[in-house]
């Protein structure tokens, strides 16, 4: 069982429920059209192709799109819907954001504290990025995992990676065990 947000030495940030539900109705509308075409005129070349690239963005969201990520003395673990990744810290070479919503008015402000760090947290490793959440977390959850990091990794501590003020808890619609209060 992971340890709740709240925990000591550990630290739980959570996806977005947009893209933990979200992201499967695509690939599962389109092999619910791909059957329904079936059924109705017979399994073609189109219908194996938009099978097939459904089947592998539903494996791609199951395998490697984490709804989780727990931050502890060992490292970080991913968890995903169909598998588990955990990554030591001597493997992080460091964290970035991603960019953000394209669509929020926040990335198109003219006051750049609307702008700052609005994308989740990726890890660097080698020359491959590690999506670990997909939102940006609180503030207080910002600074846990930087009090964590100033203990076991300090070369991962980066205040330029600061979430905006406004930002809620990644825990926020969870479960209550999830609730650091």
């Amino acid at each position: 069982m992971t340890a709740p947000a709240g925990s000591g030495s550990t630290l739980t940030l959570h996806s977005s429920w947009r893209i933990v539900i979200g992201g499967y109705v695509g690939p599962v509308v389109l092999l619910a059209v791909v059957v329904f075409a079936s059924a109705q005129r017979g399994i073609g070349p189109v219908a194996i192709v938009v099978g097939a690239v459904a089947l592998a963005l539903l494996a791609i969201l199951l395998l490697d799109v984490p709804v989780a990520t727990r931050f502890d003395d060992r490292g970080v673990e991913r968890r995903m819907p169909l598998r588990r990744q955990r990554i030591a810290w001597a493997d992080v070479r460091q964290f970035t954001r991603t960019p953000g919503r394209f669509l929020s008015t926040a990335r198109w402000s003219s006051d750049s504290t609307a702008r700052m760090n609005r994308g989740g947290l990726v890890a660097v490793i080698g020359r491959r990025r590690y999506l670990l959440v997909d939102q940006a977390e609180s503030r207080a959850e910002f600074d846990r995992l930087q009090e964590l990091l100033e203990r076991i990794a300090p070369e991962l501590v980066d205040a330029a990676l600061m979430p905006p003020a406004d930002a809620p808890p990644t825990h926020l619609y969870r479960r209550k065990r999830w609730r650091t209060d």
